[in-house]
């Protein structure tokens, strides 16, 4: 039935119907059965009566917006028109927006891309040709919408059925929505959404609040809005936010916009971040988080997993035990790692800086890459790996004394036990008393507190004991050797060495070699060995002793170029008394007074004018005060 111009009135029967209306401004009744109501130009009044009836505007010139809710929003060929018991909308061959209603809905885009919006009830939404979208955003509550399996649809998107529907519209509220394997549209709007864009290349947009986008395979638009917004993967991926040219797997292809985090999958992911602060989650797997600049959230998850500085600028200085990320302490220090935060983090990768890095009480392996790095495993057997430079393990952490050798690891006991060591050269102790012991090639090592007993093996060593009674072993080599604060007993042995007692009274045993022996403080004992050897007492009362030479000596502290034996060569500053060997000796003191000590054999002991203390020891000694 169709009306012409003028106001018409049409009144369908008890079937079902099609009323038309014409140019103006129409009544269109339905009465029973199935009708479809098309009021046509002007403002019409379109009530389906009983039945299921349609609103039609598939004769529309352009699109409309129709609005089964609230009819003062339609626009185009819908503008003012009013509807009563109207059930579903046919909109016109263009890009229309449909509204239903709070009862089930039958929405019908046709051609071009259209908005369906159904509302609470059960509704058919039947996008047609073109790009079209279901829309749930004025929900009264959060939606789950699935365009794959609608049987998980709940709240205002419960019971809906989709039909040639290409994209999802959210809420203001928290929704969860997923698209099929074709190219989806997923727009969360406001509240924290989750969004599945599936297989095919999807356009996802988070909106307002935290959001977490999932695309799916095929390469994406994965654009998170306001708030912290995440994308996560289900495959292994390089995810890189930085560069997504480095991405791969899953995320191959993906471009990210206002993204601060990622969340990879239950496999060995590679995470990368940009300058801003970004969460990067590894969840399962053995994944490789690169936080970049920024203060970064950085959580491995399960597995074993590594955070990475190879591409900082400037050193990094990393503590897991912390569980906190600071400034680079060592010369060239960079910021790339001040502010970061790691959970669940097993291994630390440095930069091509100077890096301290520490672990957990757990089995870490710290790699420093470039320069000069502090490596503290901590307790766990840990693997310290050092990469280019002058690199240290470090055990200046340790609750108890520690053996550490670099040359037999299966000596390692405390938490050093069970340690393994890459390219490292340098060890440094603990507080307590410790057992050090270096390369051939040459070593670096610091005892730090405690009584600690430091082995330096062939190579040029330096030996440092810091605080403490300490014990040092140069061995072969040109060594430097200093006891540090406490009463020391150090051993230049083999080659030409530099030692130091330094604070306490030490012992200091130069060895084969040209050897400078200094004492520093307290009152030292300077003992040579064989080769020309400077001796140096510093402050307090100092002995050079040759005890332990192979024959007797001639020494003497005023005329030293007189001397023979193991004393030829010595030279004297600052020693005030000689003690001979278990042969003949002849010592010579200072006029300004001397000790002079003969021990066994047939000595010769002249003291100078000074105030002396001559002691011949056993023998048959002649002493000439």
């Amino acid at each position: 039935m169709s009306g012409f111009e003028g106001d018409d009135t049409l009144t369908g029967g008890d079937r079902a119907d099609i009323l038309m209306g014409g140019s103006d401004n129409d009544l269109l009744v339905g009465g029973l059965g199935y009708d479809i109501l098309t009021g046509g130009l002007g403002a019409d009044i379109l009530d389906g009566g009983e039945g299921f009836d349609l609103a039609n505007y598939a004769q529309s010139s352009a699109g409309v917006v129709a609005n089964l809710s609230n009819a003062a929003e339609n626009t185009g060929e819908a503008a003012g028109d009013r509807y009563k018991s109207i059930e579903g909308v046919n909109g016109s061959a263009y890009s229309d927006e449909l509204v239903g209603n709070n009862i089930a809905n039958e929405l019908s885009g046709r051609d071009g891309d259209d908005t369906l919006e159904g509302r609470a009830g059960a509704d058919l939404l039947d996008g047609g040709a073109g790009y079209d979208f279901a829309s749930y955003y004025h929900a009264a509550s959060g939606v789950v919408a699935n365009l794959t399996n609608r049987t998980v649809n709940t709240g205002e998107a419960a019971g809906d059925v989709y039909m040639d529907i290409e994209a999802l519209a959210g809420s203001q509220f928290d929704d969860q929505l997923t698209g099929n394997s074709d190219g989806n549209n997923l727009y969360g709007h406001e509240g924290n959404d989750r969004l599945f864009g599936l297989a095919g290349r999807d356009y996802i947009v988070g909106g307002g609040g935290d959001d977490v986008l999932e695309g799916g395979a095929e390469g994406d638009w994965l654009i998170g809005g306001a708030g912290t917004d995440f994308v996560a993967y289900t495959s292994a991926v390089t995810a890189n936010l930085s560069d997504a040219s480095q991405n791969t797997g899953e995320a191959a292809g993906d471009t990210f916009d206002s993204i601060e985090g990622l969340i990879g999958s239950a496999y060995a992911d590679k995470l990368v971040g940009n300058a801003q602060a970004n969460t990067l989650e590894g969840l399962d797997g053995a994944d490789t988080l690169v936080g970049g600049a920024g203060g970064d959230v950085l959580r491995g998850g399960d597995g074993v997993d590594w955070v990475s500085y190879a591409d900082a600028v400037g050193g990094v200085s990393v503590s897991l035990s912390d569980g906190r990320g600071y400034a680079g302490s060592l010369s060239g220090g960079g910021t790339e790692a001040a502010g970061d935060v790691y959970d669940g983090i097993e291994n630390v990768e440095g930069s091509a800086g100077s890096d301290v890095l520490a672990g957990t009480a757990g089995n870490n392996h710290l790699r420093g890459l470039g320069s000069d790095d502090i490596l503290q495993g901590g307790a766990g057997a840990d693997t310290l790996d050092g990469g280019a430079g002058f690199n240290w393990a470090s055990y200046a952490t340790a609750t108890a004394g520690v053996t550490a050798s670099l040359v037999n690891r299966l000596a390692n006991t405390g938490d050093a036990a069970g340690d393994v060591y890459i390219a490292i050269a340098a060890l440094e102790g603990s507080d307590y008393d410790d057992r050090l012991t270096g390369l051939n090639s040459g070593s670096l090592l610091s005892g730090r507190w405690g009584n600690d007993t430091l082995y330096g093996g062939d190579g040029a060593d330096a030996l440092y004991g810091g605080d403490g009674a300490d014990v040092l072993w140069a061995g072969a080599g040109d060594d430097r050797l200093d006891g540090g604060a406490g009463d020391d007993i150090v051993y230049g042995e083999a080659g030409d060495d530099r030692l130091v007692g330094g604070d306490g009274t030490d012992r200091l045993f130069g060895g084969a070699g040209a050897d400078v022996l200094s004492g520093d403080a307290s009152d030292d004992v300077l003992t040579g060995g064989a080769g020309g050897d400077t001796l140096q007492g510093g402050a307090g009362f100092d002995w050079a002793s040759y005890a332990d030479a192979a024959g007797g000596v001639v020494a003497n502290l005023q005329y030293a170029h007189t001397n023979t034996g193991d004393a030829s060569g010595d030279s004297y500053t600052s020693v005030e008394g000689l003690e001979g060997s278990d042969y003949n000796d002849v010592l010579t003191g200072l006029n300004s007074g001397s000790a002079l000590s003969g021990r066994w054999g047939n000595d010769t002991l002249s003291g100078g004018t000074g105030a002396d203390i001559l002691n011949g020891g056993g023998g048959n000694d002649w002493l000439y005060g």
